[in-house]
């Protein structure tokens, strides 16, 4: 909370602290800000992720939300130099670039040049927080709630909303190196399932909201093929695999119907679901 409660700007900022039932006197803590005029804090019982994200997103009061996880912090100046690059461009999205720290000890993380885009791929990390977006974008739009990797939510629909995407060289964002979270402990849990569903989900939701299964889209779609067998693999099952391979090529008849790609380095999975060849796409999703 220091962290971004500190922040220099010339930009007006209003945090929303959500307190989703944490156990461990987080809600003692964030005591302390509640007299701070641009400080709203939500109690709430535990949502996850997900829950949390989507009911701060209900007091958005200005024109671009930024996302900070309960662990990390923003970096000092992160404000301005994401709004300056915001306001400079009319920009949907600004990124930066962020470092990692673990036991106190920063280290270098992923450092952007300064780009302005219409294509996410590539360009854009695909977790939700180091950027500032466009607070209109969620009007329509929520986090899906009960998975893991809910964030599959940037790059499959949100970045498709957008059409001016900037990346900037500045650090913005502080990352934790946590042994206990998601991305290290998921190898082998069942809930590594959730990354189907959650593709599902989000392919229905896309569905829903209207938006053209672009090319763009259908690209995005073959690259969380490979992810979710990555993912799903490590449950060492292959009953389990060829279900996930069937409701893959399911999904891609349902919302792909005359799509191909151009990509050559995604033709290979693309027609092993059009074959319906559980071998090859096994074998090219663990490449």
């Amino acid at each position: 909370m220091d962290s971004i409660i500190n922040q220099q700007t010339k930009y007006r900022f209003l945090v929303v602290a959500v307190n989703d039932g944490s156990p461990d006197g987080s809600r003692e803590i964030l005591r302390k800000y509640e007299s701070l005029a641009n400080v709203i804090i939500i109690d709430q019982e535990n949502k996850g992720f997900s829950g949390a994200r989507n009911s701060g997103l209900k007091h958005i009061r200005a024109k671009y939300v930024s996302f900070v996880d309960s662990d990390d912090k923003m970096m000092p100046g992160a404000i301005e130099a994401m709004m300056d690059a915001a306001v400079k461009n009319e920009a949907d999205i600004v990124e930066g670039s962020y470092k990692t720290f673990y036991n106190n000890e920063e280290h270098d993380g992923c450092r952007h040049e300064y780009t302005v885009t219409d294509q996410c791929q590539g360009k854009l990390f695909g977790f939700p927080w180091g950027k500032v977006i466009r607070s209109t974008k969620f009007q329509s739009l929520c986090f899906p709630e009960g998975y893991w990797f809910e964030d599959t939510l940037f790059c499959f629909i949100l970045y498709s909303m957008c059409t001016k995407m900037v990346t900037i060289p500045d650090d913005v964002y502080l990352y934790r190196i946590n042994p206990k979270g998601i991305s290290s402990t998921s190898v082998g849990n069942p809930k590594v399932i959730d990354s189907l569903l959650v593709t599902l989900q989000l392919l229905e939701d896309a569905k829903t909201l209207g938006l053209p299964m672009t090319a763009q889209f259908y690209d995005m779609f073959l690259r969380q093929v490979r992810m979710n067998y990555s993912r799903i693999s490590t449950l060492h099952d292959s009953s389990i695999d060829r279900r996930v391979f069937a409701a893959t090529c399911r999904a891609k008849r349902q919302y792909f119907p005359t799509e191909h790609t151009s990509n050559p380095h995604l033709k290979p999975i693309e027609q092993a679901l059009d074959e319906h060849d559980f071998g090859k796409y096994c074998v090219l999703c663990s490449i």
